[in-house]
């Protein structure tokens, strides 16, 4: 099922939900695992989903605002060394992908290097990441719309190997900034609101990264739409304060919307700036956006629950069902996680293979022969 086809989408809900009824429990007893099985039979489209090829997509780029201002407590060069160590199979997210066997795909948009590594596909979309917005656009239109076009690639060659859930991480020393930013856009609340420590700056580097989010704000505030119920306007905004990674993952979020049968799990607070602009930029994709996305974690960046507020209002203003929303805003877990990579949602694809095999795999009342009435 494409899951944009909304008349078919209440029809298969009201189907999982039945069928969970049958199963050898109470009604609801299973809590949250119950709602991803639901939204897993929804987004498949049967009764006995699965999830047997998880994906991790992990996106890195370096951003022009981290090169022309303070807002991060470790140097650009991070980002590149980071690229190595995944590579080399160190980081959080290889451990975490292979512990839960999760293939890891890694794409390297603008990372600021030359070194080519064997297990990273390298497009190099500007050589030494995306521009400064203090003082131009991040992107021109052609390395937007290329941006676009990779994250869409990497759906859809998703699709075509049988993967069933991706994962969305990202790599980037001050991408949090950048999040920040378009959070700052699409809320118009000062820098102070939407900024947090990010990679764990405090005092005058805080001070100069909630700066730096005001100064590109400032610059670009004619840009900038009057509110988030405004339907235009966003893309445009993601192309001049976004970065390479973000503009991927959100294309990645669209993609899925419109071909449908994958579930899209996002991390943390830089994917989910993600799938707030793929729900600004594609309004008439967000119902479907909403259905085959979940949020992994709730992020310890502080702003992360303005942006699960902002998400929620966006998704709502753009014509989501208000009791879908209500179960799809509640994050898996709060966990006090703020690495990124993805490895939020690496931890919860364990729990969607829990869920699916309770939606396929547990027994009916009637095939059990246990008995459904109650004791007066």
């Amino acid at each position: 099922m494409a899951t944009n086809n909304n008349t078919s989408i209440p029809v298969m809900r009201a189907a999982a939900t039945e069928h969970l009824l049958y199963k050898t429990k109470p009604p609801g007893s299973l809590g949250a695992l119950e709602n991803w099985a639901e939204q897993l039979m929804v987004v498949q489209n049967t009764l006995r989903p699965k999830v047997d090829k998880a994906r991790m997509l992990l996106f890195a780029a370096d951003n022009g605002l981290a090169a022309g201002a303070e807002v991060s407590q470790y140097p650009r060069a991070v980002t590149r060394e980071m690229l190595k160590n995944i590579a080399s199979g160190g980081a959080a997210i290889n451990c975490l992908c292979r512990v839960h066997g999760i293939e890891l795909k890694v794409l390297d948009l603008g990372v600021d290097t030359d070194q080519q590594h064997q297990d990273v596909e390298h497009f190099r979309l500007l050589a030494h990441g995306s521009a400064n917005p203090l003082e131009a656009p991040a992107m021109d239109g052609v390395t937007f719309s290329y941006a676009q076009s990779l994250g869409r690639k990497a759906f859809q060659a998703a699709k075509n190997d049988g993967v069933q859930v991706l994962g969305l991480g990202e790599l980037g020393i001050g991408n949090t900034a950048v999040a920040s930013t378009l959070l700052g856009a699409a809320t118009r609340r000062p820098a102070t609101d939407v900024t947090g420590a990010g990679t764990g700056v405090t005092g005058a580097r805080y001070e100069a990264k909630c700066q730096a989010v005001a100064a590109v704000l400032a610059k670009w505030d004619e840009l900038i739409p009057i509110d988030a119920a405004s339907r235009t306007g966003w893309a445009d905004v993601l192309r001049t304060v976004g970065d390479l990674e973000i503009v991927a993952m959100a294309a990645v979020i669209h993609e899925a919307a419109v071909h449908g049968g994958i579930v899209v799990v996002i991390d943390g607070f830089i994917t989910m700036a993600a799938l707030l602009y793929a729900l600004l930029v594609w309004p008439d994709a967000v119902p479907a956006i909403v259905q085959v996305t979940l949020f992994s974690h709730l992020s310890a960046e502080a702003p992360a629950a303005l942006m699960l507020e902002t998400i929620a209002a966006a998704a709502l203003a753009r014509g989501a069902d208000k009791e879908v929303v209500a179960k799809w805003q509640e994050p898996i877990g709060r966990w006090g996680l703020r690495l990124g990579e993805g490895s939020g949602a690496a931890l919860v694809i364990p729990l969607l293979r829990s869920a699916a095999a309770i939606a396929a795999d547990m027994a009916t009342f009637q095939g059990a022969g246990v008995s459904t009435e109650k004791t007066e």
